[in-house]
């Protein structure tokens, strides 16, 4: 039988991290084990609970500097075009904890590992030629079954040759086969043409896979 332990202002832990118990012998009983950011570093109650920070992974950004509202990309109405980035001609970038991990031959994200969930904002600025059409933007992954991995349809409320600005926001979940093949970013304007121009992305790696 283990005793119950003195109540105490931190976990009863040992300096390895363990969970502890003390018997009225004096002898400790392993019960189980704490993760390290969570090991007591004082005996003061209030730096013994630690943010659980070790699962979030930074945040990366890269804005292309190409496509500006004097050179514009133009995309045709039907045609799904993929949205690449030049490292070589990138306007601004700043990272915290997370790099890109963009391979600008292939044009595709890679994440990092297995089980990683990732918000992407992309931003662009777009001009329809007609009025009434509307924009697919999808995030997709080469030869995956399940794609699109996600995606959001938006509408041109104003008229040909008005511009419109767009933020899409939307999380990813990285599976083995993404992880393996990548991720692309996809444009498809319907019932008009469009050109877009300052695009940006932002990477946030909102969490990390327990190992």
């Amino acid at each position: 039988m283990v005793d119950t332990v003195k109540e105490s202002g931190v976990w009863p832990v040992n300096e390895l991290g363990e969970i502890v118990a003390k018997r009225g012998t004096g002898t400790n009983n392993i019960l189980g084990y704490l993760p390290t950011h969570l090991v007591p570093t004082s005996t003061d109650n209030t730096l013994a609970i630690k943010h659980d920070t070790d699962n979030l992974g930074g945040w990366s950004y890269l804005q292309d500097s190409r496509y500006v509202l004097a050179t514009p990309k133009t995309i045709t109405s039907g045609r799904k075009t993929k949205i690449d980035f030049s490292l070589a001609a990138i306007a601004y970038e700043a990272s915290n904890g997370l790099s890109h991990n963009y391979n600008d031959t292939s044009d595709l994200f890679f994440p990092l590992l297995d089980g990683e969930m990732y918000t992407y904002n992309f931003r662009c600025k777009v001009k329809p030629t007609l009025q009434n059409g509307h924009l697919d933007f999808t995030i997709e992954s080469p030869t995956v079954a399940f794609n699109p991995l996600t995606g959001q349809t938006v509408t041109f409320s104003k008229g040909a040759g008005d511009e419109h600005f767009f933020s899409f926001n939307l999380l990813v979940f990285i599976s083995a086969d993404v992880l393996t093949n990548g991720i692309a970013l996809y444009i498809t304007p319907r019932d008009t043409g469009i050109t877009v121009y300052d695009y940006s992305i932002l990477l946030q790696r909102t969490y990390i896979p327990i190992q």
